[in-house]
């Protein structure tokens, strides 16, 4: 059984969701030694990419949900289960 942990970052103009990833899955890696996949986009995954995903899921997110304070690319999460590489 294979345990793992994934992350969504898709920047929006307000946030940049990929180096809140980056930091977070540092983390991960340190204090609970766990594998970690992004699942991202194009635009938001960097060409300076220096942190070495165990696997990037590149995906075309829904970027039609606004909040009140601006947009909030949020809607692909439910895919969790079906995109994660790990049983658990």
């Amino acid at each position: 059984m294979t345990r793992g942990a994934i992350l969504f970052a898709f920047n929006s103009p307000k946030y940049n969701y990929y180096d809140m990833a980056e930091h977070t899955a540092k983390r991960i890696n340190n204090f609970l030694n766990l594998p970690v996949t992004l699942v991202t986009d194009e635009k938001s995954y960097p060409a300076y990419a220096s942190y070495t995903w165990d696997k990037v899921i590149k995906v075309e997110p829904d970027t039609d949900n606004f909040r009140d304070w601006g947009q909030w690319i949020n809607k692909g999460r439910f895919q969790a289960f079906d995109l994660s590489p790990y049983d658990e």
